[in-house]
């Protein structure tokens, strides 16, 4: 009998470690920041909706259940995935106009632009200049339905002109 033989019939010499490879520790489910307790975390929530990015990053918004924060720090935290799928769909609503999320807004109409900026109009009982009222549409912080409207409401007032007046 060969000196390599070990009896179990397999013809080889049966030195080999025995140890098993190490296992990995389980991976821990992520903790989600307070307020958002639901069990189906977003890997990414558009915060505007539809794609859209905030405009006014500094101004600040209170969303149900949440404490006061910055327009860019919500931002932040819907695209590092830290606001659930159930709290993200209600987020749009609730700060279209306080973060700029609507799309640009030409106050005068298409093509047209204000002359008269210091000029003030009253827009659904709110005095303000039309300069102001401009720049806020420029922004997106006035929604497309009143975005809509406008022309026919300021065109005089803000002397509103185009290149083709």
């Amino acid at each position: 009998v060969p000196a390599s033989d070990d009896d179990d019939d397999d013809d080889d010499d049966d030195n080999e470690d025995p140890t098993l490879p190490p296992v990995p520790p389980p991976t821990r489910r992520p903790v989600l920041p307070p307020g958002d307790d639901d069990d189906d975390a977003s890997p990414v929530c558009n915060v505007c909706g539809n794609g859209r990015r905030v405009s006014l990053p500094d101004d600040f918004v209170e969303i149900s259940g949440r404490p006061i924060t910055t327009c860019r720090e919500l931002q932040g935290e819907g695209e590092s995935g830290n606001i659930s799928f159930a709290l993200c769909d209600r987020i749009p609503s609730q700060i279209n106009s306080e973060c700029g999320c609507n799309p640009g807004c030409s106050v005068c109409g298409n093509g047209r632009h204000v002359t008269k900026p210091k000029n003030n109009v009253d827009t659904d009982g709110e005095f303000m200049s039309c300069g102001q009222l401009e720049f806020d549409g420029f922004i997106g912080s006035i929604r497309p339905n009143i975005c809509e409207r406008l022309p026919l409401l300021i065109s005089l007032e803000c002397g509103c002109v185009g290149s083709d007046d």
